[in-house]
């Protein structure tokens, strides 16, 4: 691991790791618990139902994991024995743990498409279906990308948190923590909300045939916190390297 390619490769291995046991335990709870519900056996749509839920948990934890394996990065010596540049680790980092989530994603859309056919195939055959008539693929495609870019902001929000958590002038290490995952809690809650608020939105205005600008006003909100949030990043740990 002497070069940023290095960095970048151990540091991939590490999050694909996490991510694919991640999948693992939902695959495992998918098959235990879903079948063996006796709710199923009373009412047809509970195992999809528990299905989707369970999906969309496993997307949350996915990016909420992914935070802590991203901070554990800057708290970590031996990354600063590197010969590498701050920059250079910080965009690694950040690349890596985009192209991890990708990976977690599409496998996880996978695992649920795959349960849906199995409950119940012919409703999965019409609602693709219907997207495909209603034309909704351009929607979906906008949907999934705002999400991305939620996420994203979120992850270079919480490592602007950490790091300046990290130069606080507290001296109780599990303080600091604290605080740290508390301002993360409320930002993940704020992005959240504001992201399902506007892409509700844009769907019954999409329904209704009423033109907004949601999409391009949100994706723009979120590259210009990106862009701050990764400069102000960059410009601490150059300033404050040894808090790596």
């Amino acid at each position: 691991m002497n070069s940023s390619l290095g960095v970048s490769k151990h540091l991939i291995w590490n999050k694909f790791k996490l991510m694919s046991f991640i999948l693992l335990v939902n695959i495992i709870e998918l098959v235990l618990l879903v079948p063996l519900d006796w709710g199923s056996m009373f009412l047809q749509s509970y195992p999809l139902d528990k299905v989707i839920f369970s999906s969309l948990i496993v997307y949350l934890l996915g990016a909420l994991f992914l935070i802590r394996e991203n901070e554990q990065v800057f708290l970590n010596s031996k990354y600063s024995l590197v010969p590498v540049t701050e920059i250079k680790i910080y965009f690694s980092n950040l690349i890596t743990t985009f192209l991890a989530y990708l990976y977690f994603g599409i496998l996880e859309t996978g695992i649920f498409f795959t349960a849906f056919w199995l409950i119940d195939s012919d409703s999965l055959i019409f609602h693709l279906q219907s997207i495909v008539k209603m034309g909704q693929i351009s929607l979906i495609s906008k949907v999934i990308t705002m999400s991305l870019l939620a996420i994203i902001l979120i992850w270079t929000l919480s490592t602007f948190v950490h790091l300046v958590s990290q130069l606080l002038p507290l001296q109780n290490q599990k303080l600091t923590t604290v605080i740290f995952y508390l301002l993360v809690a409320v930002l993940v809650f704020y992005i959240g909300y504001i992201n399902v608020w506007n892409l509700d939105t844009m769907r019954v205005d999409w329904y209704i045939e009423v033109k907004n600008h949601i999409f391009g006003r949100t994706i723009g909100f979120d590259l210009i916190g990106i862009v701050v949030f990764t400069i102000l990043n960059i410009t601490i740990l150059k300033k404050h390297s040894s808090i790596k």
